[in-house]
């Protein structure tokens, strides 16, 4: 099974759970996690989502704050703990090569629509912080697609014009492109991929501001015409800096 599949795998049965192997009845672990990288001070560190552990590493240095990751780490007693600012993060040592998490930026501008333009199977429920504090507002999305080997997705979003400076609802439209030539002979079948939206340019057009926002998504799936609205109305808690 390649990395990618294994990080569907483990969103799809085991995200919100654990994945941790206890020794002994100690407090040692070992798991696999998609962690957001983050930074304060020169420190860079990590916060997994299934658990919320902190954890940093010296394999974290050159990783880039503000990103998904997917990797496997452990933990031993003897290992210890790195201080940042008034928390102890654990030493964790990180096995194999990390996975990245694509990441893209949410467009202010309308979205530029094509005759047939691609649809996706599914987009499921993204992941997010409403306050923008645990990883800050970058939303984690896990989506499926009917392609065939050597096609590459490209994953867009873009917030539709409103005629209010602040509104209450905000909808974004996500389309799916795919790019690159095929492999000769290739069949088509469902393919699946994770993508990070950094959403910061919403929070900060309604800068100064109290209100929770509702956010719908809208985006074309397979055997259906017209555009499909996400079910769910997704919460964005702005806040003024006084706050």
């Amino acid at each position: 099974m390649n990395m990618r599949k294994l990080i569907l795998l483990f969103i799809a049965v085991s995200f919100g759970l654990t994945m941790t192997s206890c020794l002994d009845g100690n407090q040692n672990f070992s798991e696999s996690d998609i962690v957001y990288i983050d930074q304060q001070g020169s420190a860079i560190y990590g916060k997994t989502l299934s658990n919320r552990r902190l954890i940093t590493s010296n394999q974290m240095i050159l990783m880039d704050p503000g990103t998904f990751k997917f990797f496997h780490y452990s933990w031993e007693e003897e290992n210890g703990y790195t201080q940042i600012g008034d928390v102890n993060v654990n030493n964790v040592v990180i096995q194999g090569d990390p996975v990245d998490i694509a990441k893209t930026y949410l467009q202010t501008n309308p979205v530029m629509e094509v005759e047939d333009p691609a649809r996706f199977n599914e987009i499921r429920e993204p992941i997010r912080d409403p306050e923008g504090v645990y990883f800050g507002d970058l939303w984690l999305f896990e989506y499926s697609y009917m392609g065939k080997e050597g096609e590459t997705p490209v994953v867009t979003f873009n917030k539709r014009n409103s005629d209010e400076q602040y509104p209450d609802n905000v909808e974004i439209d996500i389309r799916l492109a795919k790019t690159g030539t095929p492999k000769e002979g290739a069949a088509e079948r469902q393919m699946g991929d994770l993508i990070s939206v950094d959403m910061r340019a919403l929070r900060q057009m309604y800068a100064g501001q109290n209100k929770d926002v509702n956010i719908k998504f809208f985006y074309y799936v397979k055997d259906k015409e017209e555009l499909n609205e996400s079910r769910t109305t997704y919460l964005m808690r702005m806040k003024s800096s006084a706050q």
